[in-house]
């Protein structure tokens, strides 16, 4: 497994049987950024046979559309209830950890995005998955943890390696006073749920698309800033 650092967003590129999965795909400004890393890493493009996006927000799809209209036989794999917000470029409305982070987001204007062009033969899972992946090659399964946004999804592997997309945050210097909560969360009992299910399920170092990995005792006793 390869972290390609992207800017903001981490996004990790995984080896199957015949190419590679892509875990979330930057923002639309991280192609270049994307390109290097590939260059690095010696992989070409065109051996991307996936994408799978932990959720449907902007800084984690911004290159799907770009990625597949190079290379047309990429498909997409993400949790069911993306679809709205990916065809019509919106984001599920969320809340926020603490005040500051309200007063931050008060004074942004958080933007859409470009709608994403779905292809008949993508992948929308229901729910969890032990199937897909190794079907792909990948001994690894997908788990549905919402709270963050209700589509968000995890890659756990055998070792308990876990992406976790934006389910947990480790910032660097922990500017908001967050971590290891994201700053937005849809719904903060789902999201407690789903960190349980992390742990149950057998996770132990997490790697979120927003700072450094953590180890899955970090949550144990995690309560949420005000």
């Amino acid at each position: 497994m390869n972290r390609l650092s992207l800017g903001i967003t981490a996004s990790f590129l995984v080896p199957i049987s015949r190419g590679y999965l892509l875990v979330d795909a930057g923002t639309t400004k991280s192609r270049t950024k994307l390109e290097s890393a590939l260059h690095t890493h010696q992989i070409d493009p065109v051996q991307i046979r996936y994408i799978l996006i932990t959720h449907h927000h902007s800084d984690h799809i911004g290159l799907v559309n770009h990625l597949r209209n190079e290379y047309p036989l990429i498909r997409l794999i993400a949790h069911q209830s993306s679809v709205p917000f990916l065809e019509k470029g919106t984001m599920a409305p969320t809340g926020c950890v603490n005040r500051r982070v309200k007063l931050l987001f008060s004074l942004m204007r958080m933007s859409n995005q470009d709608p994403i062009v779905l292809h008949p033969d993508d992948i929308f899972l229901e729910g969890d998955n032990d199937r897909l992946l190794p079907s792909l090659g990948l001994g690894a399964k997908i788990l549905h943890t919402p709270g963050h946004t209700e589509d968000s999804i995890s890659v756990l592997f055998p070792n308990g390696d876990c992406l976790v997309g934006d389910a947990i945050m480790n910032w660097p210097l922990n500017f908001l006073g967050s971590n290891p909560f994201p700053i937005l969360i849809q719904d903060h009992i789902a999201l407690k749920t789903s960190w349980d299910k992390l742990k149950t399920s057998g996770a132990k170092r997490l790697f979120p698309a927003h700072g450094k990995p953590i180890d899955i005792e970090s949550l144990v006793s995690s309560k949420p800033p005000m």
